[in-house]
């Protein structure tokens, strides 16, 4: 299992499964399972922890996208894959922009 997180934090898992299987499902399970968690457990002592993991899966998901997008970009590889690790670029870039936001908002709203 730290072999699999370490070779995608390195970039050398494929971009498809870096991009769907270990960002997008994963990410959304971890959120399905916070709310439903926060649903039984009321405590603020419950919101923290689930959004330093949020953070950290977010941020180990979008590092392994953009190394496995930049490996494929100096790769001999067809024009096709080449244009789909940039879109993946473009795509992690902008939700990390946009996201990022919502963890600066949900902090704030934690913390008061």
């Amino acid at each position: 299992m730290i072999s699999y997180v370490k070779a995608h934090w390195r970039g050398e898992l494929s971009l498809g499964r870096s991009f769907w299987l270990n960002w997008v499902a994963l990410y959304l399970a971890l959120m399905l399972a916070m709310v439903a968690g926060g649903q039984v457990i009321t405590s603020r002592l419950y919101d923290y922890p689930c959004l330093v993991l949020l953070v950290l899966v977010f941020v180990w998901g979008a590092v392994g996208i953009l190394r496995a997008a930049w490996h494929l970009l100096h790769s001999p590889v067809t024009p096709v894959r080449k244009a789909l690790a940039a879109a993946a670029i473009v795509i992690v870039v902008l939700a990390v922009v946009l996201t990022g936001g919502d963890f600066a908002i949900l902090l704030r709203i934690l913390t008061k």
